[in-house]
């Protein structure tokens, strides 16, 4: 028996005493097929409701065949034949309505004014996903989000229907496929026709404000994340928010927080290029005092990369060996010992052996890590001085 569908004919059915088909489950949890049912089955890129049947939570809807399963949370005393007392989660079928008649009204826009197709959709709870075989300038963005909304406040009536055949075959409509049978048709006046099986709000203003958030290449085309009603009040909130929390630490006028940001990422820099020059004098004065001293041992704590390596190289070019290690007891030692005389390879495969280590190279340079301590690594050093000798 095919489920008759309420939501259809009226989505802003929030309640109903419908009468229990048959009792099965889905997925390995308890299900119910009503005769009939105000809840919409996940399909059409728009997710399913949830709500209650006789207060029990309903966490699932899905349709096979044209029969919906009603999952539950829960075991359940339902019996064929029962009347039971359904009702939806309204504040979640009414943004699911909002963001649904929003892509209509966008994607009318959209293909009226340029000729691009909407080839992809999804709702989920947090953000509506729209894709396009086309792409955008940020400017026409703007000018189609303008008049998006201004479809919006003009409060154009949102039909829904199923016409005969006679209608359907001289109607033009949006589809991303060939239907066959009854056709239910979405009709945005003078904004967009399209066949469409979900729920939507009956009158343009209800949607709220339609505002693209994000948009990217995809597929040769673009995807678009779009935010509608309730959402996109939430996210101008958020970001409000965000921007007066800004505006404080950056002792700036919210308006002109770019040039604030600006401002302070060239100081940033300039005092990064004070410190790397501090550094570097920092960097020369140990080479100084290490190529003098008779030192072969040397431990720093923040040395790495480039630095760690030019440090090295400098020393080994002065003196017969060194070993330099770079880090901390925590996260372990980063090390490049170098030798003229002898093969550091043997040195390296003994010492990484003792302490966790790992690492290589040629024979006059080895470079690698230990997972020890410095103490640990001083005494190995001192139990294996023939080693370096």
């Amino acid at each position: 028996m095919k489920t008759v569908k309420l939501y259809e004919t009226d989505s802003y059915l929030k309640m109903k005493d419908c009468i229990v088909h048959e009792l099965t489950e889905w997925e390995g949890r308890p299900a119910l097929i009503l005769e009939e049912t105000i809840f919409y089955p996940e399909g059409g890129g728009q997710l399913f409701d949830t709500g209650t049947i006789d207060g029990v939570p309903v966490t699932n809807v899905q349709e096979v065949d044209e029969v919906i399963y009603h999952v539950l949370e829960a075991e359940h005393p339902f019996k064929p034949g029962q009347k039971v007392h359904t009702q939806i989660d309204w504040e979640r079928r009414f943004d699911f309505m909002q963001q649904h008649t929003g892509e209509h009204v966008l994607s009318g826009v959209i293909e009226n004014r340029l000729g691009y197709k909407n080839v992809g959709f999804e709702i989920n709870e947090e953000f509506m996903r729209v894709d396009y075989n086309g792409l955008f300038t940020k400017e026409q963005l703007d000018e189609l989000e303008d008049e998006a909304n201004r479809m919006v406040l003009e409060n154009r009536h949102v039909l829904a229907f199923v016409p005969g055949e006679e209608t359907i075959s001289q109607l033009e409509y949006r589809s991303k496929k060939p239907l066959e049978g009854d056709v239910r048709i979405v009709d945005v006046q003078g904004v967009d026709v399209c066949a469409c099986c979900g729920t939507h709000v009956a009158f343009t203003s209800q949607v709220g404000i339609i505002k693209i958030i994000d948009d990217m290449h995809h597929r040769g085309g673009t995807r678009m994340t779009v935010l509608c009603g309730e959402r996109a009040l939430k996210d101008y909130r958020t970001l409000n928010d965000q921007s007066r929390e800004l505006s404080a630490g950056l002792s700036a006028p919210s308006r002109e927080l770019t040039e604030s940001f600006i401002h302070q990422q060239e100081l940033r820099q300039e005092e990064i290029r004070r410190m790397v020059h501090l550094e570097r004098e920092i960097l020369n004065l140990r080479l100084e005092n290490l190529s003098k001293s008779d030192i072969w041992m040397h431990f720093e704590e923040y040395l790495v990369g480039r630095d760690l390596a030019r440090l090295s190289a400098t020393l080994a070019h002065d003196k017969d060996l060194f070993f330099l290690l770079s880090g901390d007891d925590e996260v372990g030692y980063n090390y490049i010992l170098t030798a003229k005389t002898i093969d550091t390879r043997e040195i390296a495969k003994e010492m990484n052996t003792a302490l966790d280590g790992k690492g290589g190279g040629k024979p006059e340079v080895v470079r690698g890590g230990l997972k020890a301590t410095r103490e640990e690594i001083e005494r190995w050093v001192h139990d294996n001085g023939s080693l370096f000798s």
